[in-house]
């Protein structure tokens, strides 16, 4: 299989730049905690830069991986070190990984260790199990079969909770899994070439990627969509505005899909309302939603958020 050896920091962020890695793979089947398509989309294209999240807890985890693959190999006689290359697959452009660490010499081939922490029992018990591991780090793995052509990996955590590394979670290719994955990168990277946005799911980073793919509103533009559910987002977000306490959730869902349809434009008709966008040169959007018969676009609600 196709691999490059890792040479720099730099280098390696460009390997990632190009390619859906382990942990991007997740966002493409909707169970990343972390990102959307859209903001991945965006930042692929060129859009946006990508933001690793850094802090102490994973500093943390990053520190303890080397000893959680030293333990599990300790403990079950495997030979386990730390991959040192950048994995291409053999076939489809644009997905490649890096592993954690290696498992070599064993009888079953090469195989690959991901190690993960979780710091607190609860969550553990809450999004583990004995056979079980979160869906993004179940994918992870999967891709990572996939790109290297390897046989089997495992999973294996530390809870530090109680200082506990669980028992390795072993895994082989699911072929249907895999040919999913393989089918969903390259969808995404063809959106990423014919220019064709993901529909946005509603978080405050979706909010900021809009803001930077249209920047000002057209003066005068008016967008009207005569048919489909906006009219439904519509009724939301208002009814969310004027509730505001509990709400801010479901009014920056619907406020990221009406602003994803009206694009640039000052003002999106939709079947029985009239959405009014302003937008500072700072950025900060103020959206009004009132019904379509008043004829008149209002003011926004004090509630109102933005997407600054």
């Amino acid at each position: 299989m196709p691999q490059v050896t890792i040479e720099s920091d730099a280098q390696w962020h460009e390997l990632r730049k190009r390619n859906i890695g382990g942990s991007d793979v997740a966002i493409l089947f909707g169970a990343s905690p972390w990102a959307t398509e859209l903001t991945l989309w965006a930042e692929k294209s060129g859009i946006t830069e990508r933001e690793d999240i850094d802090n102490n807890k994973m500093a943390l985890g990053r520190y303890l991986e080397p000893f959680i693959a030293e333990r599990l190999g300790k403990e079950l006689g495997w030979k386990i070190e730390r991959s040192r290359e950048y994995h291409l697959h053999p076939t489809i452009t644009g997905m490649g990984c890096t592993l954690d660490f290696d498992i070599l010499d064993h009888e079953w081939g090469p195989g690959i260790c991901e190690t993960k922490v979780v710091f607190d029992y609860a969550a553990y018990m809450e999004h583990w199990g004995e056979d079980r591991a979160p869906p993004q780090y179940e994918l992870q793995l999967q891709h990572q079969l996939a790109v290297t052509g390897r046989s089997w990996g495992v999973i294996v955590c530390l809870v530090m909770q109680t200082g506990t590394i669980m028992p390795a979670i072993v895994r082989r290719p699911i072929p249907s899994v895999i040919s999913e994955i393989e089918l969903k990168v390259s969808m995404f990277w063809e959106s990423v070439k014919q220019k064709k946005r993901p529909e946005p799911t509603g978080t405050d980073a979706e909010l900021a990627v809009m803001r930077m793919i249209w920047p000002a509103r057209e003066p005068r533009k008016i967008v009207e969509i005569p048919s489909g559910d906006l009219n439904s987002e519509a009724s939301l977000y208002l009814w969310a505005s004027r509730e505001a306490a509990g709400m801010e959730r479901q009014r920056t869902v619907s406020k990221a899909k009406l602003l994803a349809a009206a694009e640039d434009a000052e003002l999106l008709i939709v079947p029985g309302f009239r959405v009014g966008i302003k937008q500072d040169k700072r950025g900060y959007i103020r959206m009004s939603v009132d019904p379509a018969d008043t004829g008149v676009v209002g003011e926004p609600p004090a509630s109102t958020i933005n997407a600054g």
